[in-house]
């Protein structure tokens, strides 16, 4: 009867042990899955390196409906994008020079015939030796809840043409990435309605900057999103 019971007892202590070990497996990949997403991120490096020690002109390619309805934009975003690039104080960048990107717009203007051309074709003409070109195909500061209501959306096709000073010819698309999109606010409300602090201005400066921020970051290293 006392082996009877030995036998009985361990065999139980078995399966109770063969039911525990698989949590105890779980919780042990819980635990490691949980340090993992508390160790530092690594960061995330730079889509194009090319920009080092050239000269870039910033071009922001807007419709005409977008420059009627927000006039400096492509002025507006050219200069934000500098400014994040310079600001970024990233060593490959320190000595980038800028074409000013008010002389870019005022170029534009001066040459409507310019607008629909292949983008090698347009990049030799602004004295750089790198195009950072910005197709911008949607620009809104209105959501599409309501038309009382504010949320500023931006889309764009973003393009590097490299130049040969001496042979204008050989230009030629190095790198791009299609449908970089930003929303301000960056959250899921439908849009917020005018107050003290929101207004058509605000939400248009902050699309601007959203926008220029996000495509500045293909271009240098920086943290992950979450490493904070």
């Amino acid at each position: 009867m006392i082996q009877k019971q030995t036998f009985r007892s361990g065999a139980w202590r078995a399966v109770r042990l063969t039911a525990v070990l698989p949590l105890v497996l779980l919780s042990g990949c819980a635990v490691l899955g949980f340090l993992a997403s508390r160790l530092p991120q690594a960061d995330i490096k730079p889509a194009y390196n090319g920009l080092s020690g050239e000269t870039v002109a910033i071009v922001v390619d807007a419709d005409e409906a977008q420059r009627l309805d927000f006039p400096n934009i492509e002025a507006d975003i050219a200069t934000a994008l500098k400014n994040h690039l310079i600001e970024s104080k990233s060593k490959p960048l320190e000595n980038t020079r800028f074409v000013d990107p008010y002389s870019v717009v005022q170029f534009q203007r001066n040459h409507p015939e310019i607008k629909g051309m292949p983008v090698t074709d347009i990049a030799p003409r602004f004295g750089a030796t790198r195009v950072l070109y910005v197709e911008l195909r949607e620009f809104s500061t209105r959501s599409d809840a309501a038309v009382d209501l504010f949320k500023g959306k931006a889309l764009g096709n973003v393009k590097v043409v490299e130049v040969k000073p001496n042979d204008p010819g050989s230009a030629k698309v190095s790198w791009k990435e299609d449908d970089i999109q930003v929303k301000f606010p960056n959250n899921n409300d439908e849009g917020q309605p005018q107050s003290d602090d929101i207004n058509a201005d605000v939400i248009y400066l902050g699309t601007v900057q959203s926008l220029a921020l996000e495509i500045s970051e293909r271009f240098y290293q920086h943290p992950a999103p979450d490493a904070n």
